[in-house]
């Protein structure tokens, strides 16, 4: 899955939702990003991180990315899936837990 941002004040500070849905999918991304969006990539290794605006950058990345093994491509979708999940379940649990206080 490809991903790629311009760079932006903006996604220096923040991750577009696209990010959160293509990690759902439990595929390694390639990513032409900065900021946030490659931090967070790249701290769960999820993909191959490239900055944006260079093509023989992108073009390296890509090489690179399809130069892994198939496994190694598995394994870098399950963490970013991995990782979603468990940020799904503690917001699903910290707005349960402030629904039941707020009933009180």
């Amino acid at each position: 899955m490809l991903i790629h941002l311009e760079k932006s004040p903006i996604y220096e500070i923040t991750v577009p939702s696209k990010t959160y849905s293509y990690l759902a999918v439990g595929k390694p991304i390639l990513a032409a990003v900065s900021g946030e969006t490659a931090r967070l990539l790249e701290g769960i290794g999820a993909g191959i991180v490239c900055d944006p605006g260079d093509p023989q950058i992108l073009a390296q990345a890509v090489l690179r990315f399809f130069r892994l093994s198939e496994e190694e491509r598995t394994k870098m979708g399950k963490r970013g899936q991995k990782l979603l999940l468990k940020i799904m379940h503690q917001t699903f649990y910290w707005v349960n837990t402030k629904n039941c206080l707020n009933r009180r």
